[in-house]
């Protein structure tokens, strides 16, 4: 009765990380002066937990169903997790469109890397809070966000404001926030406490100088992994403790915002 379970659990086990065997070994280890039945108990609870987690997997593709851009097509993600797949528009800013040569060199030289590790920490962060994991979900919390700032600043300009000047509505972040400095127009900002807050808090994070040192994802915002990160700068710019409620009062906007 011993051998079955122990030989399903040693196949099993070559799909582990190096921690999970670490973490394995020093069960074992600690477990040999207990009988055999709670061994294979307590073993067996750990790869069916590994098996309820799942797999993610995670490539990038040239999407040739849409149109392309000279020989070039726009560059897709597919995730697959639990049995089911997702396919969204990749998050990234530097390569928008590509081919499968260029992918191929993309992939070879790790440069895909960092949005594959961001996908993964983001479907594991939507577990956790319980939102569905679906692909508009995935691709919108997974985004950098600065990338989402930098594309999304006008939205809520053109939300807060009646006929606001279009220059506010179909331009970046970088280039509205340069503007108002040159032009000195902070009272355009502060006509709207939201528009006011979302930028001054960015920029307190690195927005206006592009950098976000923290890496935060849109998810962080709303209680992703780096939530208590993103709680510090709301401390630091409000010289109030992250219970106190102006604190989570600009949370809640900062979560609109991310919403939009």
């Amino acid at each position: 009765m011993f051998w079955l379970p122990f030989g399903i659990f040693l196949i099993k086990i070559l799909t582990f990380n190096i921690l999970d065997k670490l973490l394995i070994f020093s069960i074992v280890i600690q477990l040999l002066y207990y009988p055999y039945s709670n061994i294979i108990k307590i073993l067996c609870i750990f790869v069916n937990k590994k098996i309820r987690m799942g797999k993610i997997t995670i490539k990038h593709y040239a999407n040739t169903e849409l149109k392309a851009v000279g020989k070039l097509h726009p560059l897709y993600v597919q995730v697959i997790y639990k049995r089911k797949i997702y396919k969204f528009k990749s998050n990234s800013s530097i390569f928008e469109y590509v081919n499968d040569d260029t992918l191929k060199i993309l992939n070879e030289n790790g440069f895909l890397n960092s949005e594959i590790e961001d996908i993964e920490r983001t479907i594991l962060d939507l577990e956790k809070l319980k939102i569905e994991i679906s692909s508009k979900n995935v691709s919108k919390y997974s985004t950098s966000y600065f990338n989402y700032l930098e594309d999304n600043f006008k939205k809520l300009i053109e939300k807060e404001f009646d006929n606001p000047p279009s220059f506010f509505v179909t331009n970046g972040y970088f280039e509205i926030i340069n503007l108002v400095n040159y032009i000195d127009g902070q009272d355009f900002y502060m006509k709207s406490d939201k528009v006011n807050l979302i930028s001054s808090i960015s920029d307190n994070m690195g927005a206006r100088t592009l950098k976000l040192v923290d890496g935060f994802l849109c998810i962080d915002f709303i209680g992703g992994s780096k939530y208590d990160n993103v709680l510090e700068y709301f401390e630091s710019f409000n010289g109030r403790d992250r219970n106190d409620k102006i604190v989570l009062d600009q949370l809640e906007i900062f979560k609109e915002f991310i919403n939009l």
